[in-house]
């Protein structure tokens, strides 16, 4: 399993602050909390990852001293109660805050606003019909064979294998519901597969057969929208991903940012930022 460590310029980007706002919208209350607790782990280990270093930086350019103390969080004392642990001001959603702190914050209302408009074309485009004749992600059934065993003999089948696993986690992904995760309970061999092969490369792979439909289907529309199209439902695979991967990590979404800026950051910064960007969406409303 590839493990990419986001620096905290990367967990306070723009990018990142709607991928966490949209996965608010697309998960559960339960999914959503774990997600938010296991970012928080995140920050605290990474907060006694740089005390530790700045430490030993120090002994190495001064030499053991008794007066370099090592800052362990504060353990609770006998007879109090602990304080609650605030959530980050980076991840502070409607949830989460009051209406008063969200004033105070424009930044939360814009990514908020972004990622509602997201979150409502990828629910827009889920429920076309086949019959539209205009976006049918969501209603492919899956291909019966990629749904038998998996493990065969050496290299060449280990890639076989990989692929066939890939294509069959598109196949699930492309039906609405939660055909993914009732897999992932009822096979573990499946699910075993999925961890190990758990990389930004496998998600890149995933994430960009998924998207082909949307170029195929989105012919006649602007580009803008085809874009804004594929925008959203990246951060769609990435949290239908995140919502079935319990690493305490939250890789999926480091993968999910790493893929945005990749494929869609460039474009964005050309509309002039996210707002601008998503603005044909809003002319779409209006048609």
């Amino acid at each position: 399993m590839e493990e990419i460590m986001l620096e905290d310029d990367e967990r306070d980007s723009i990018e990142y602050k709607i991928l966490m706002a949209y996965a608010q919208r697309r998960l559960s209350v339960s999914k959503y909390g774990t997600l938010l607790k296991n970012e928080a782990n995140v920050q605290k280990s990474s907060s006694l990852i740089r005390r530790k270093v700045k430490i030993n930086h120090q002994r190495d350019k001064d030499g053991p001293s008794p007066r370099i103390v090592y800052q362990a969080p504060m353990m609770q004392q006998h007879g109090k109660k602990q304080p609650k642990p605030k959530y980050l001001p980076g991840y502070c959603l409607p949830l989460l805050c009051g209406r008063a702190e969200q004033e105070e914050h424009p930044v939360h209302q814009d990514v908020n606003h972004i990622a509602d408009k997201l979150a409502k074309l990828v629910t827009s485009k889920s429920q076309e019909s086949p019959s539209d004749g205009s976006f049918k992600i969501m209603h492919h059934a899956p291909r019966q064979e990629q749904h038998d065993s998996y493990p065969t003999v050496g290299s060449e089948g280990k890639e076989q294998d990989e692929e066939k696993i890939i294509q069959t986690i598109v196949s699930l992904l492309r039906q609405s519901g939660d055909q993914l995760e009732e897999k992932i309970k009822k096979d573990r061999v499946f699910y075993q597969h999925f961890k190990d092969m758990l990389s930004y490369t496998f998600f890149k792979r995933i994430t960009d057969l998924f998207l082909e439909d949307i170029s195929a289907d989105s012919k006649s529309e602007p580009g803008g929208q085809v874009q804004c199209t594929k925008v959203a439902f990246t951060m769609e695979v990435a949290t239908r991903l995140t919502a079935v991967d319990n690493h305490p990590m939250n890789l999926v979404l480091g993968f999910g940012l790493k893929y945005l800026r990749e494929h869609f950051k460039p474009w964005i910064q050309d509309q002039g930022g996210w707002e601008k960007a998503l603005t044909s969406l809003d002319q779409e409303e209006v048609e």
